[in-house]
């Protein structure tokens, strides 16, 4: 007679929750000098011209490094040297128009050329440890340096255009 094998008890494999995909933010349009994009998911990228932009990369950039991101918007972001920025939050709605973008200035210095004039739920935001900076439908340079208390309010926001084509609004 042949003798049944035993079952052995067999351990169930964790079920691993699926990350949702990452959220496109736009496109690298140029890069220069020495720069990288740091990630989300935890990879580094050195930015190139036609390389997809995802909501929560962060981009430093050296001394001689400048980075031009064109966002889902038709907006554009430019990153200075010397500066670190994340994309926090980009959406796009083509059905009711309506668009939300949300960038956080780490250090130093980021250029906005925003596309169309943000208004009602439209919101363009560059936040910073010390302000936040509304931005509606200009060419805008905001720029923060870590321990600069004084300073940050004063220099957060720069005009590039005069009233009334600009406007931004600083909270605290």
């Amino acid at each position: 007679l042949l003798k049944k094998p035993k079952a052995e008890a067999v351990a169930a494999e964790p079920v691993k929750e699926a990350k949702p995909a990452p959220v496109r933010a736009g496109d690298v349009t140029n890069a220069a000098g020495i720069s990288r994009i740091v990630r989300a998911e935890g990879p580094i990228d050195v930015p190139k011209s036609g390389m997809a932009v995802y909501v929560g990369d962060t981009f430093e950039t050296k001394a001689d490094g400048k980075v031009k991101i064109r966002l889902n918007d038709g907006s554009e972001m430019i990153v200075a040297s010397n500066s670190r920025v994340t994309i926090e939050h980009v959406s796009v709605d083509a059905a009711t128009g309506r668009r939300n973008i949300r960038l956080d200035l780490l250090t130093g210095k980021v250029r906005s050329r925003v596309q169309k004039k943000y208004d009602g739920e439209n919101t363009f935001t560059i936040k910073t440890r010390t302000a936040v900076a509304g931005v509606r439908g200009t060419d805008f340079v905001a720029s923060f340096e870590p321990g600069d208390r004084d300073g940050a309010l004063q220099s957060v926001a720069r005009f590039v255009e005069k009233p009334p084509l600009a406007y931004a609004q600083v909270l605290m």
